[in-house]
């Protein structure tokens, strides 16, 4: 048939025999620009005329920072015969991952007013609603796949509560993020900076700068449509210590370059580049995107971080070598041809001090993540060599050597409850290998 030049108004996908649509974005009518406050205050001091120290206090607070919202959450808040749906989950989960029999779970009264009752087409068969959900969605209960299970109960016989999403029957949709400003965060910091000028031939600039920075984590989806908040925690550039020594250093014997001694020994320069700094946040995944219910996992993702069960104590440093006697870091095991590398000593230990997010149990989901990767460090350098032919002729030689070192830095490992078997184990390298780059420049 001939294609329509035109669809009809108003197009409402999903209805009428029209297509319906994958995902459909669209901006809060009231969306702001971010705003930022920031307060910086130093101190310098001159030492001689060759050195001098600063030290300062940098601070920020920003607010109206963009998330993404996905309007196709599950309404967890929602109430039957004074039960919320997040309450009833929570009693649900406790009682399925237990071990319980499905007939043996005590009854929800916010599901046997949702599935219409133990005479429903839904609960025929069983002792009431919750113990026919209980069987019927054990896997997405126990795996806290709460979208999933909410979609599932919504396309079900005996559903009560009608259309409550845009993906729910009749489909238009299958997800509808929205932009919001709505994000806020702060970051407070101090640094000491040294800078030395040409003394005893050095020049050298060195930068100690300890800060943190908390806020709900812009650009991603909250864990929780309905509390923003949810998401507050260590943002993914809260590195708490950063250290930098960048130098030049020009040896003062055989300056002139006279004679053949002079040539070979004089007209050196070596610039060393050395950075540091702690680890940055680390998450322990779980369900991925749908603990909460926020959104549907094909199209969107958000940031959710499993509970630790007990004070982390595992610690951030790479240790080789590891044998994993238990399920969790076996893929790093030598024998079985992994790098023997693993994030912590005893890989069991820290997978068992996790658990899933909970909907109806918990309500923060760690920010960026409630642990620290690797501290790193490296080191650059350049090395130069002026050569003199004669007056106003000569050439340079240079080398810049990139992690001059060869210094191995592990990159952060997998954490996901959902991985036992990668847990913790280290797979890559974070940093390249040592590279060396020569360069010759003549000049007349």
């Amino acid at each position: 048939p001939g294609v329509s030049q035109s669809l009809p108004q108003p197009y409402l996908p999903g209805v009428g025999g029209n297509a319906s649509a994958a995902t459909g974005w669209s901006l809060d009518p009231s969306l702001k620009p971010m705003q930022l406050d920031q307060v910086d205050f130093t101190i310098q001091r001159e030492i001689s005329s060759k050195a001098k120290i600063e030290i300062g206090y940098i601070g920020m607070t920003f607010r109206n920072e963009q998330l993404t919202l996905s309007l196709d959450s599950v309404p967890h808040m929602t109430t039957l015969n004074g039960q919320s749906f997040s309450q009833a989950f929570a009693n649900l989960y406790l009682a399925t991952s237990s071990g319980q029999a499905a007939d043996a779970v005590q009854a929800q009264p916010f599901f046997e007013a949702a599935m219409g009752g133990t005479g429903s087409a839904y609960c025929v068969g069983f002792a009431n609603c919750t113990a026919a959900v209980a069987s019927k969605q054990r896997t997405n209960i126990v795996t806290t796949h709460v979208y999933d299970m909410w979609a599932a109960l919504n396309a079900a016989p005996g559903w009560t509560l009608g259309r409550t999403m845009p993906s729910s029957n009749p489909i238009q949709l299958l997800a509808l993020p929205q932009a919001a400003s709505l994000g806020h965060g702060n970051f407070n910091g101090v640094f000491l900076t040294m800078k030395i000028n040409d003394w005893h031939s050095v020049t050298a600039t060195s930068n100690l700068t300890f800060g943190h920075a908390l806020g709900t984590g812009g650009g991603g989806t909250p864990v929780d449509m309905f509390n923003v908040g949810s998401m507050y925690g260590r943002q993914a550039y809260d590195i708490n210590w950063i250290y930098n020594l960048s130098m030049y250093y020009r040896p003062p014997l055989f300056k002139s370059q006279h004679g053949l001694l002079g040539n070979v020994l004089g007209g050196w320069g070596f610039a060393p580049l050395f950075t540091a700094q702690s680890g940055a946040p680390l998450g322990v995944g779980a369900t991925g995107c749908q603990a909460f219910g926020e959104a549907n996992c094909a199209y969107l993702g958000a940031g959710e971080n499993a509970v630790p069960l007990a004070p982390y104590t595992g610690g951030n440093a790479a240790h080789y070598n590891v044998v994993a006697t238990g399920v969790a870091g076996q893929n790093g095991n030598a024998s079985s041809g992994g790098s023997g590398i693993n994030m912590f000593a005893n890989p069991s230990a820290v997978y068992s001090n996790f658990r899933r997010l909970i909907l109806g149990v918990d309500s923060l989901a760690g920010g960026a993540g409630p642990l620290r990767g690797f501290p790193t460090w490296n080191l650059d350098m350049a090395v130069m060599k002026d050569i003199r032919f004669r007056e106003g002729i000569g050439a340079t030689l240079s080398f810049q050597f990139v992690n001059v070192l060869n210094h191995f830095q592990p990159a952060n490992p997998g954490l996901s409850i959902d991985n036992p078997a990668g847990f913790g184990v280290v797979t890559s390298q974070a940093n390249a290998p040592r590279q060396i780059e020569f360069g010759l420049r003549i000049f007349f």
